[in-house]
């Protein structure tokens, strides 16, 4: 549990202690909380008897009040829960701290001053040689009243004069309980009345000593010098929850008072909590001090501390605490032989002990292990993780990426049945096209054949010419010897071979209409037209060529040789003329233009 820094409280004029302890004291709770209350005041005298009072005065005093409200709140708890109460105070001198219970007897047997060492009076809780048990709430007056003698003997005895020194007061409150019998709580409320001003040297030196904000080493040097700061070294070390009330009338005091409270409302406070003691320590400390105090009760020596009726009360009443305390120590020692038993067990339990130990390593080594795994597999999730996102980013991405999709096939369906439809009718015009192409591929085979017979025709009325030719070739040259070199019968034979490279050219148009039927027609016509040129061409030379031969043929050779060009003429020129108006009529037709069109679409 975190425990919570505090700040100090401060008040200052309370006249009233009921209303102070209003708000220290709020609830059971707030009971078992250890505190100190410090008084600083003048020589004011309600001042002075605000702390534990007088002989007159005690019952309303800050420690009689405090007492009150422990009764009244350790009531409220549970029947197996018990409360001890004890008392202690002193007075602290110069360098000398004395009881104010055992200061009262006249006797002096037991010891009252404690000097040098000053934690065997404030460091242990109750029971101790210098506590006083206060057993119920009609205790409270009386032990007050033997303080408030003990302080009117100190000032016999020790010829303090008008000294006004400072007082502190220990309430211890253990709490015993019966669930819980190894341990007890244990709390102490501490209450300090420093006087300050005229005639208090000691409470002016150390109001002096808190200005100055002291470091804990010098703390620690003079809480062994000095009793005072001995015994309020919790609020000095700012380990207990602490309570400063400044009460004041002179200016002297509410200066000094000034400067003090302006230090401590800067300190910091961390309280420590409750206390825990071994309650079978606890009872058997109880038991040695009702020894040690029984030495005394023979000679009556202890009665003036409390009136006989409640001194014969406390008697009966021990009585009674001493048949409890030996309850307790038999329940303790029944605890003792169940513990002993239980540690017999756990001897026999060793070996189980150290099998559990030896499978506890092996365990430690496989989790180990499973740690580096689970490491690995922190790892190996990390990046899972990262792929498993990008992965998501994408599945987001292309759900969008589909649903886009979705929508642009939404919106071409309509387009795809159009195109559906629209496909199926041009399947019908494809299979109409496809019957039309083959009617016209028939059309063109029966056109290809009538060219070929037509070419073949040709070519057979081109061997007559040949033959013709070779004729008069043989004329020719047999013209030629008769005509004693008269005419230059070579330039006849030029243009008879110019005539045969014609024909032969002519020829070469079988292999090209092989080759590409779509231009057979038309190239058909235009070598058959340049054919014609040419044959004109040669036939105005070979007249030209003739009528410059300055001799007279023979007029049977000259008449044959005319005879012979002018059937060759004849002939090509019908034989084009036919060819030519077979052609226009196929060219002019609607299958040769819807063929031509389809060449051109396949090429």
């Amino acid at each position: 549990m975190t425990k919570k820094v505090e700040k100090f409280t401060i008040e200052t004029d309370v006249v009233n202690s009921s209303v102070l302890l209003g708000k220290l004291l709020k609830s059971e709770e707030d009971l078992m909380k250890s505190n100190v209350i410090l008084h600083f005041h003048d020589d004011d005298p309600s001042y002075e008897k605000f702390t534990a009072g007088d002989s007159n005065t005690n019952c309303d005093s800050l420690v009689s009040q405090f007492l009150k409200k422990v009764f009244y709140f350790t009531k409220k708890f549970p029947d197996n829960v018990f409360f001890d109460v004890t008392l202690r105070g002193a007075a602290c001198l110069q360098n000398v701290l004395v009881d104010l219970v055992r200061a009262s007897h006249s006797t002096g047997i037991l010891p009252c001053k404690v000097k040098d060492d000053f934690s065997c009076w404030t460091d242990p809780f109750a029971p101790n040689l210098f506590c006083t048990t206060v057993e119920k709430e009609c205790y409270i007056k009386p032990l007050l009243e033997v303080i408030s003698k003990s302080l009117f003997k100190l000032r016999e005895q020790m010829n303090v004069g008008g000294e006004r020194y400072p007082r502190i007061y220990f309430i211890d409150i253990v709490k015993l309980d019966d669930n819980n019998r190894e341990t007890s709580d244990a709390v102490r409320w501490v209450f300090a009345d420093i006087p300050c001003g005229k005639d208090a040297e000691i409470g002016n030196k150390f109001m002096k000593f808190l200005q100055q904000d002291p470091a804990i080493n010098e703390i620690n040097v003079k809480i062994r010098k000095e009793p005072l700061i001995a015994g309020l070294k919790g609020f000095l070390l700012k380990d207990t929850t602490s309570t400063v009330v400044f009460n004041a009338l002179y200016n002297d005091c509410l200066r000094e008072f000034g400067k003090t409270r302006e230090i401590i409302s800067k300190w910091f406070v961390l309280p420590q909590g409750i206390v825990k003691l071994e309650t079978e320590l606890y009872l058997s400390n109880v038991a040695t001090d009702l020894e040690y105090f029984k030495k005394f009760e023979n000679g009556g020596k202890l009665v003036e501390m409390l009136p006989q009726p409640e001194a014969e009360k406390r008697e009966f009443e021990i009585k009674l605490l001493k048949e409890s305390n030996d309850r307790i120590v038999d329940d303790i020692k029944k605890n003792m032989d169940k513990i002993n038993n239980a540690k017999e067990k756990i001897l026999k339990n060793n070996k189980l002990i150290e099998e559990y130990e030896r499978n506890t390593a092996v365990i430690e080594d496989e989790i180990k292990d499973t740690k580096v795994e689970y490491n690995a597999s922190t790892e190996e999730n990390i990046k899972l993780n990262s792929q498993l996102d990008g992965l998501n980013t994408k599945k987001t991405e292309t759900i969008n990426d589909i649903e886009s999709g979705q929508k642009k096939i939404d919106a071409l369906l309509p387009i795809i049945e159009k195109l559906s439809n629209f496909c199926d009718n041009l399947e019908k015009e494809n299979s109409e096209e496809e019957n039309e192409r083959s009617r016209i591929f028939s059309k063109a085979n029966e056109l290809n054949t009538s060219g070929l017979d037509l070419y073949k025709k040709t070519v057979e009325k081109l061997e007559n010419i040949s033959a013709k030719l070779d004729s008069f070739k043989v004329d020719a040259m047999h013209n030629k010897e008769k005509s004693n070199n008269a005419y230059n019968i070579t330039k006849i034979e030029n243009l008879v071979e110019i005539a045969s490279k014609d024909y032969f050219e002519f020829l070469e148009l079988e292999k090209d209409a092989r080759k590409d039927f779509s231009d057979i027609c038309s190239s058909s016509e235009n070598n058959l037209l340049m054919l014609k040129d040419k044959i004109n061409l040669r036939e105005t030379e070979i007249s030209k060529e003739i009528e410059g031969i300055s001799m007279k043929f023979n007029d049977k050779v000259q008449e044959k040789i005319k005879s012979i060009l002018n059937n060759v003429t004849d002939d090509l020129d019908k034989d084009l003329c036919n060819f030519k108006s077979k052609l226009n009529e196929k060219i002019t037709s609607d299958d040769m233009v819807t063929l031509r069109d389809i060449f051109k679409s396949v090429l």
